[in-house]
């Protein structure tokens, strides 16, 4: 048996390892391979099976990937790739944020100090780090077990099966008909059909308890759009980021409300263009909401009729931005946005295009300061919202891009690569606001805003 002081002492050694490392410039993953390499050759081999076993944090934790999430007034951080989820304090989320793979415990400590109004210490970093580490969070050996894991699960699956369903929304069949068909048929969601089919929709992917009064009023008026469609694009937010522009998937949709079949020659015709590498990050798919939250309602209204889609999620195109920098700049963005529009443009029939998106994401839950939400806040959230839809709703997606670079994108509007794919792979169309709703947590700790809105064929009475 090794001592405590024993293990205190091999822990510290590969942390100064790990440190020695890192002054040298060596990145991050080779730090672990060489830390790992040099205790090798010197572990007695009695120590070996209890060090594997050992969670040692990163000098720098780096968060691999991860999702912020809210239930009432529940704070969570959720694994969109394996599924595991960590409940969290206030501080515990600003502290996650900071793990970038850059900054010490003590450094991490330091800045979420200054951003509260109450000190958070090294120690309660580095027990989140190893709480984050022992779920399969981080960027370490176990993370990535957890998400080799988790691929092989998906690929063992012809079906991209329902991630929120039972959680969300209702997984019983006949309850998840009733749950949607009240939504549809909701009093509350005005009145009026739109003045022509509409070609794309806006749509919220925030829940549907935050966000029914948008979704109830957009797809309520959609019905025609949906019914006449011959296929229905779907592009998404993807919360888990992604190597490249488009993250494409070769599998078919599932809800409780059955099956939606894959248009395969359309993503084949995809995935033929950008390479095979556009699904290297399938796996994103199996938990992001961002498609998922559109498909019940497009399949409640064509009722028994089968619609095929084409799921796209966005993956690097929003980083452009946050590097000060226009998409269309970017070779890989460019063509990656001209094959989107020619090869799902060139197919016959009527294709409706949806984009799941929400708009700001502001408040202390996501790293804005100390001070709760005031009614002022909120007023500007809102003020800034208009500008940006005023845009979108005008086909400008340069507009939209300008918006951003304004002020860096202080509101993390996390809709803005869908949008923006939307508008270049549509020809920039033209459209109208059907409604806009923001979503304040009950300590004004967060608002999330969303809206839903049409836009219509160049040509048509409604885009002139």
């Amino acid at each position: 048996m090794i001592s405590s002081s024993a293990s205190s002492r091999r822990i510290r050694d590969i942390v100064e390892l790990r440190m020695r490392l890192r002054k040298k410039g060596e990145r991050y993953g080779e730090q672990d391979m060489l830390a790992e390499e040099y205790l090798e050759t010197r572990r007695p081999p009695p120590f070996r099976a209890m060090t594997e076993m050992m969670i040692v944090p990163p000098v720098c934790p780096r968060l691999r990937r991860a999702e912020f999430m809210q239930e009432g007034g529940a704070l969570s951080l959720r694994d969109p790739l394996g599924g595991s989820i960590v409940s969290l304090e206030i501080h515990e989320a600003l502290v996650a944020s900071q793990l970038d793979g850059e900054r010490s415990a003590r450094e991490i400590a330091r800045v979420v100090s200054e951003s509260l109004p109450v000190e958070v210490s090294e120690a309660q970093v580095l027990d989140l780090v190893g709480r984050l580490s022992s779920a399969g969070f981080l960027d370490d050996a176990r993370g990535r077990e957890e998400e080799r894991s988790a691929r092989d699960a998906l690929m063992s699956n012809p079906i991209r099966s329902a991630a929120h369903a039972g959680a969300v929304y209702p997984a019983d069949q006949a309850a998840c008909r009733d749950f949607f068909e009240s939504m549809l048929q909701d009093p509350s969601r005005g009145s009026g059909e739109p003045p022509a089919p509409p070609l794309a929709l806006i749509s919220p992917h925030i829940d549907y308890a935050r966000g029914r009064s948008v979704y109830a009023s957009l797809w309520s008026r959609a019905k025609e759009a949906a019914i006449s469609a011959d296929r229905v694009v779907i592009i998404g937010t993807s919360h888990a980021g992604g190597e490249r522009p488009l993250v494409l998937t070769r599998k078919a949709f599932e809800t409780p409300l059955g099956l939606l079949p894959l248009d395969t020659d359309l993503v084949d015709g995809l995935i033929a263009e950008c390479g095979e590498p556009s699904v290297d990050d399938e796996l994103i798919h199996r938990l992001e909401h961002s498609i998922e939250l559109q498909l019940p309602f497009v399949q409640r209204i064509l009722g028994q009729e089968e619609v095929p889609i084409v799921p796209i999620l966005c993956g690097s195109i929003h980083s452009a931005v946050h590097q000060g920098d226009r998409p269309e700049g970017e070779d890989t963005i460019r063509e990656a946005a001209e094959i989107a529009r020619t090869v799902l443009g060139a197919a016959p029939g009527r294709t409706l295009w949806i984009a799941g998106v929400d708009l700001a994401h502001v408040g202390m839950h996501f790293g804005d300061g100390p001070e709760p939400l005031s009614d002022d806040d909120l007023e500007k959230v809102r003020d800034r919202d208009r500008v940006l839809l005023d845009g979108v709703l005008r086909g400008d997606s340069e507009r939209l891009t300008d918006h951003l670079l304004e002020d860096g994108d202080a509101r993390r509007i996390c809709g803005y690569a869908p949008i923006w794919l939307l508008l270049q792979a549509t020809g920039h169309p033209k459209g109208e606001l059907v409604s806009y709703g923001c979503a304040v947590d009950p300590r004004r700790t967060q608002a999330v805003s969303f809206a839903g809105a049409m836009l219509y064929e160049k040509g048509s009475t409604t885009s002139e």
